[in-house]
């Protein structure tokens, strides 16, 4: 007996889940470093399109899988037609999903691999992006990596093999029916492994430094930061987790199609999601992305029984509203649903017990002892 909503709650998880990668990263950029990155979309683009380049490449050296003659010729019987890029990768596919059906384990490897090197390339793209971009001003930094965006989304839509559709191979295709399931599962694993590098992040030093750059770099600079240094390794570090997130979608839709890859999807609506949750919080992120794609999966759900009632075409409806709720929210409460946390280097009890001069305070290590300081 089916659960009732049970698809929806599948299908809203697996995306929640893809989105974390580009909101917690633009955390990272935005809300701890302060770096308008509006060029997310390149990144994430960049992984689905390693993983659609790659990916069948090093899933047919690993299997043994080869396109023989007999394939070739059988489809020029039946559809009478050359055998182009598009055509070859989709017969290439095919045959390693075949293969995959009984080798679970080596598909599963594999997998994991093109995720790494997914990972590669968006780093390398950060770090060449990174160098012409680096040293402007926040809305000059803003406008330049948008830019960049917006060409490889010219460039992945002029692409012939792009633009028409390229397929990756389904390494979870041995789970049948419960493909998608599993899949989501695998996914929203990684982005807990996310959360958990993020929370270390916002608890670190490094953290801290990279909060006090973003409140005023001219007081980290004086205080022996390397501004350039650290925009540029925090760059790196989000553009490879949002190639990662660009990868484990393409893996999940089974095909990577220029179309779409757009600004708005990948680039817009994460600002929204982290503005709505709260820059600089990754719970707040969390619970912005969870509220997003929820009341988004909703509208479009029940916009079409409300457009006889609205006096515009329905297929509007969900950027109006989450319009309407983003001015709201920058008017009313610029700091999200969950406001930025502080983040004391030591436990609050502890400093509670400093400041009634009951306790020690640890200076160098769990061993170093140092008087008590008396309160005034």
């Amino acid at each position: 007996m089916p659960i009732p909503g049970y698809d929806f709650l599948i299908d809203a998880l697996a995306l929640i889940s893809i989105y974390l990668f580009l909101t917690i990263s633009l955390n990272i950029e935005y809300g701890f470093a302060g770096i308008p990155n509006f060029g997310k979309l390149l990144f994430m683009s960049a992984g689905g399109f390693a993983a659609a380049s790659l990916g069948p490449l090093l899933f047919q050296w690993a299997l043994q899988v080869a396109i023989t003659s007999e394939v070739l010729d059988k489809y020029r019987a039946i559809y009478g037609s050359q055998v182009d890029v598009v055509v070859y990768n989709r017969l290439l596919v095919q045959q390693i999903n075949l293969r995959l059906q009984s080798a679970p384990m080596e598909g599963f490897m594999v997998f994991l691999l093109t995720l790494v090197i997914a990972m590669i390339v968006g780093g390398m793209l950060g770090f060449l992006c990174s160098y012409p971009a680096i040293r402007l001003r926040s809305d000059y930094l803003a406008i330049s990596l948008l830019a960049f965006g917006e060409i490889s989304r010219v460039i992945a839509n002029n692409y012939m093999p792009y633009s028409y559709g390229v397929m990756i191979p389904d390494p979870f295709i041995w789970a049948g029916n419960m493909r998608f399931i599993v899949m989501t599962i695998v996914i929203f694993f990684f982005a807990v492994l996310l959360l958990c590098y993020a929370h270390m992040l916002e608890r670190s030093p490094l953290g801290r430094v990279l909060r006090a750059m973003r409140d005023n770099e001219l007081v980290a600079d004086s205080l022996g930061r390397n501004i350039t240094r650290l925009k540029q390794k925090v760059l790196i570090a989000s553009s490879a987790i949002s190639a990662l997130g660009g990868a484990l979608f393409g893996f999940y839709t089974s095909a990577v199609v220029a179309g779409t890859y757009e600004r708005t999807s990948w680039t817009y609506w994460p600002y929204v999601m982290v503005i709505l949750g709260g820059a600089g919080n990754n719970l707040g992120v969390v619970l912005g992305s969870v509220v997003f794609v929820v009341v988004r999966r909703l509208i479009n759900f029940y916009k079409g029984a409300a457009g006889s009632l609205l006096p515009f075409n329905p297929v509007w409806l969900d950027y109006m509203l989450l319009g309407i709720v983003l001015l709201l929210m920058l008017i009313y409460r610029p700091s999200g649903l969950m406001p930025e946390r502080l983040s004391p280097t030591m436990r609050r009890h502890e400093i509670e017990a400093i400041a009634k001069g009951k306790g020690e305070a640890k200076a160098h290590g769990p061993d170093a002892e140092v008087e008590p300081l008396k309160a005034t």
